[in-house]
């Protein structure tokens, strides 16, 4: 599967709207609001995976998930207003950093994990 990469292009971070309440560290610039994932300890206790990761960390994420919502709204001028409502059912995350480059406690913390 190819990546893409979905930050917003120059002429719609000005024009962009933000909730009223945001995440910590929650950047309008760069990436839409409804694209960032908050785990809760729950989700986190699950996946195991809170001490391996840190603040600008880089991860790989995979999931599956469940289309709940799809939408097309016609508007005037010939627009359209697209959405679709994704709940996730299974997620892995990890490092996106190479094993190799790891420190040795994380490089065994992370192989006694596979």
């Amino acid at each position: 599967m190819k990546l893409v990469d979905m930050k917003l292009p120059k002429k719609d971070k000005k024009n962009q709207d933000v909730p009223v309440e945001v995440g910590v560290g929650y950047n309008k610039e760069e990436y839409p609001y409804g694209l960032c994932i908050n785990l809760g300890n729950d989700q986190i206790d699950k996946l195991g995976i809170f001490d391996d990761m840190d603040v600008d960390l880089d991860v790989v994420i995979q999931a599956t998930g469940t289309i709940k919502g799809k939408s097309n709204r016609e508007m005037q001028g010939g627009k359209s207003d697209k959405s679709l409502e994704i709940q996730i059912k299974s997620i892995a995350i990890e490092s996106a950093k190479p094993l190799e480059e790891a420190s040795m406690e994380e490089f065994v913390r992370r192989r006694n994990k596979r």
